[in-house]
């Protein structure tokens, strides 16, 4: 009897615990989708001046629109340099989710956009993803605000 509810306080405790997590379990892929279907902007680690190159990933239906972007000191305009366009789907499993993007450049330089994306974190104003590189080795990271 002793055995039992000790058991039961540490089940409860753990319970307790985690309940205080964000957590993307049991999320179905509809779900996924509608939280991203929005603009999402890179949050750069590093800064370079006098500009700065960053990402707008944008997802809408299938698609996915990645424009690369200069901020410069120069200029007050943050037109794109780059416009990629490819597709993605969402793939869930009781405790993860992924985001598969196909369809973008497959040349030394843009083909890790075409990969097997882990979701780290996402809400309705962050997304962080990462990848493992297919040709380099590592991992890809890349963390997002929300930007409309």
């Amino acid at each position: 009897m002793k055995y039992s509810i000790s058991l039961f306080a540490i089940v409860l405790a753990a319970i307790a615990f985690t309940g205080c997590e964000k957590q993307e379990y049991l999320k179905s892929e509809s779900e996924i989708k509608k939280e991203l279907s929005y603009s999402w902007r890179e949050i750069l680690m590093v800064k370079k001046y006098p500009s700065t190159r960053y990402m707008i990933w944008t997802f809408k239906d299938d698609s996915l629109v990645i424009e690369l972007t200069c901020d410069s000191l120069i200029s007050s305009s943050a037109a794109p340099m780059d416009v990629f366009r490819g597709k993605y789907s969402i793939n869930t499993t009781l405790t993860k989710v992924f985001i598969n993007t196909s369809s973008f450049p497959n040349d030394a330089a843009w083909y890790w956009l075409n990969a097997e994306w882990t979701v780290v974190f996402l809400d309705n104003s962050g997304l962080v993803i990462a990848s493992e590189d297919p040709q380099a080795g590592g991992i890809n990271e890349r963390e997002f605000v929300r930007t409309d």
